[in-house]
């Protein structure tokens, strides 16, 4: 299911929480945190900011989605510790839950 409460917390946001930017915050965090022993977190998370910016300001947003949920795959099971490898899961939340921060329009079934 993916579903996981987080680093031992929970936390909560009214709806008018920008869930991009809040995503983008997860991998800054994690670029802030990381020890740099692994690639995946040290650089992944890195280049996961630069990659959500990207995302968000409209910049190529298709070939940056592609590149950030490879990127979040990588983090997901090469990272040596918890820290790379939880980072991706509120990303890949939020832009499964909340497409339309990103500024992508959801797919609505018919």
């Amino acid at each position: 299911m993916g579903a996981m409460i987080g680093h031992g917390g929970l936390v909560a946001f009214d709806d008018s929480a920008d869930m991009a930017q809040l995503a983008r915050y997860a991998m800054e965090f994690c670029a802030t945190e990381s020890c740099g022993k692994c690639t995946p977190c040290r650089i992944g998370s890195t280049r996961g900011v630069e990659v959500i910016d990207r995302i968000i300001a409209g910049d190529n947003r298709d070939a940056n989605l592609d590149l950030l949920d490879s990127l979040c795959d990588t983090m997901l099971h090469g990272s040596l510790c918890a820290l790379g490898g939880m980072a991706p899961y509120p990303v890949k939340s939020a832009l499964t839950h909340f497409p339309q921060d990103f500024g992508i329009t959801p797919v609505t079934a018919e």
